[in-house]
């Protein structure tokens, strides 16, 4: 009998990745059957909802030393090819794996273990902004480059297919790793399960003190994330006797304390809610009372924050960067992140609520009816099995 295996190595404590693996699980369980399907996870927090799927759950377990094998194997660059072989036979967690002669293994995060195993391989790449964006050190100081050059190159060399996000994200991982389009499957970012079946809890019950309107930024604390360039805009607003409220939430990171002494030294604190991480359970809540999304984020090529102010059927302000347009169309004010004018301008449009609210509101149903459709992720994951030559099988 035919299996389809998904591994799952990691935590499941929310997230966009998370959230994706969620998708694709479930795609692939409604379009083959859950007898077909195999969940590797190595974390027990995946059993429930794999029970509940009815899928069949292999944990697996990394011993120490065969991690820092694997480094010592990449640091003294020798063959992949030949660990690949050497780890189908000596490695007892690898060995679990191959011995479920899966025909063909997903893997939802760009994951370099997809490399280390000698199957047929569907791996997920989200993004290469560590070459198109490499002045933010969290992608492009020396070591995270050399190791994301490494993974990447690798992923595109030994997987039978990679998924992206976009068309966008496609040709540029045609462009910078050579590898055929034939091999390169676009599949959208999902609205997250958290949003999709919300539930809206009262002010009161939220215990934050939320501002009466804001404009909603959820975002970890990266440089990438451009919260200080839309600190100036803000800042640029008040000047003109505008003062609008944002509310940040998302974990800290590598531009946390500057951002928070930049809304003191320029005394907007007033403006500005920090919330940092929240829970998943309140974010649907968060959007709701706001007046809108604003995202200045430099990355992409798409984001999920913009499907969740979609599904909330929010107004928003974007960055125009990479595939941005091609993800959210008609549903947005766009800037220029780089241009803080831009920024202060698209904030003022969204606070007054100055746009095109019907065509936004068109496109808004538009792009929730795409994401309701089953049919969409079905075809996907059919096309997926046929460039592997498996589609005959379900024929």
């Amino acid at each position: 009998m035919t299996k389809i295996g998904i591994y799952l190595d990691f935590e499941p404590s929310g997230g966009g990745s998370y959230q994706y693996a969620v998708r694709l699980l479930e795609g692939l369980v409604k379009c083959f059957g859950a007898s077909k399907v195999v969940a590797f996870h190595s974390s027990d927090e995946w059993l429930r909802h794999l029970q509940s799927l009815e899928v069949k759950a292999i944990k697996v377990e990394k011993k120490f030393i065969w991690k820092a094998m694997w480094w010592l194997w990449r640091e003294l660059r020798f063959s992949t090819k030949v660990w690949r072989l050497f780890n189908q036979k000596f490695n007892p967690w690898a060995k679990v794996i191959f011995s479920e002669n899966c025909d063909l293994c997903f893997f939802p995060t760009q994951n370099l273990d997809a490399v280390q195993l000698a199957i047929p391989a569907a791996v997920s790449v989200h993004d290469l902004m560590h070459r198109y964006e490499r002045r933010f050190p969290e992608v492009g100081n020396p070591r995270e480059y050399r190791f994301r050059e490494y993974l990447y190159s690798q992923i595109c060399r030994y997987s039978k297919v990679v998924i992206v996000d976009s068309e966008l994200g496609k040709q540029q991982l045609i462009d910078s790793y050579g590898i055929s389009s034939e091999r390169v499957i676009v599949l959208p970012f999902a609205v997250p399960d958290y949003i999709i079946r919300h539930k809206i809890i009262s002010k009161k019950e939220l215990l934050i003190n939320l501002p009466e309107k804001y404009l909603f930024y959820p975002a970890q604390f990266w440089l990438h994330k451009n919260h200080i360039g839309l600190l100036k805009a803000l800042k640029i607003c008040a000047q003109r006797g505008l003062e609008i409220n944002l509310v940040f939430c998302g974990a800290k990171k590598n531009a946390s304390d500057a951002v928070k002494a930049y809304a003191e030294l320029n005394e907007l604190s007033h403006l500005v809610t920090f919330l940092e991480y929240v829970p998943d359970e309140i974010m649907a809540s968060l959007y709701h009372y706001s007046d809108g999304l604003v995202f200045p984020s430099f990355f992409g090529p798409t984001n999920i924050p913009p499907l969740e102010a979609i599904w909330m059927n929010k107004p928003m302000a974007l960055s125009d960067v990479y595939a941005m347009r091609e993800q959210s169309r008609d549903a947005a004010i766009y800037f220029d992140p780089e241009n803080i004018e831009e920024i202060a301008e698209a904030l003022t449009l969204l606070w007054f609520g100055d746009f095109d609210s019907k065509k936004m509101e068109l496109t808004r149903a538009k792009i929730i009816e795409e994401r309701k459709s089953n049919s969409a992720l079905k075809s996907i994951l059919l096309e997926v099995c046929e460039r592997v030559g498996l589609i005959r099988k379900y024929a």
